[in-house]
Parts: structure tokens; sequence; C-alpha cells
């Protein structure tokens, strides 16, 4: 049996890798925005962001709004809507997220630019 040391160690290591992994869905120069107002964060923000929805056991689900495509990038208006645990009870969360994508040469996409709580919720 994994003592509770070598369990927290094992889940912070997971944490980590399924974070970076996650991150590899951004662009290099990539920025998220957390707040309304805040600062852009850069990918190290970007991971520590992602971290912290998987600590939370965070599962969305996207719902596109709105798309504005010029080139290779595009502008997506994207309802996140789902549940967390906080402090041991689920919550609601909702994001209304401007996302911006740009299109790379094996023609997948990746995020430059999220804002998630950049729209008014409602």
């Amino acid at each position: 049996m994994l003592s509770s040391c070598r369990l927290h160690e094992a889940k912070r290591h997971a944490t980590e890798e399924a974070s970076s992994g996650a991150a590899k869905l951004y662009t290099v120069d990539a920025r998220v925005v957390p707040t309304a107002g805040g600062e852009p964060a850069p990918s190290e923000g970007i991971r520590k962001m992602i971290a912290a929805l998987i600590g939370e056991q965070t599962r969305l689900r996207p719902h596109v709004t709105g798309v504005v495509r010029a080139g290779d990038l595009a502008l997506l208006f994207t309802d996140w809507t789902g549940t967390a645990v906080v402090k041991g009870k689920t919550v609601e969360r909702f994001f209304p997220a401007i996302e911006v994508l740009r299109r790379r040469e094996d023609d997948s996409w990746r995020l430059v630019i999220g804002y998630p709580n950049a729209r008014p919720a409602g």
C-alpha cells in the first residue's frame, strides 16, 4: 500500500504530466488572461492554471457559439460549462470564453490567446 506521502507525490506527478500534456494544445507564445482585467499569463502560468483545474477534478464541455476565421487565425466564442470539486463539494463552473487559435502547417489548431471570462455570463 502506498504511504500518504507517496500517494500525494504520485498524484502531484500525474497532475504535472497532465497539465504539461494539456499545455501542448497551446502555441509556444500563447497567453491566457486568467481573470477580467488580469495580466496575460505565459506558458508557466498556463500550466499552473491547468494544474488547478485538474486538482479540482474539473470537467468542462465546450459549446462554440461563434467563429470568425481570417486565414490561419480563428476567433472563437466558447461557453465552457461543467463541474469542479471545491472543498469536497461539487460546484457548477461556467466560463464565457473568447479564444484565438492559429492553424499550423499540419492543419491542426493551437490556442494562441485564451480569455476564459471575457464575456458577461448569461
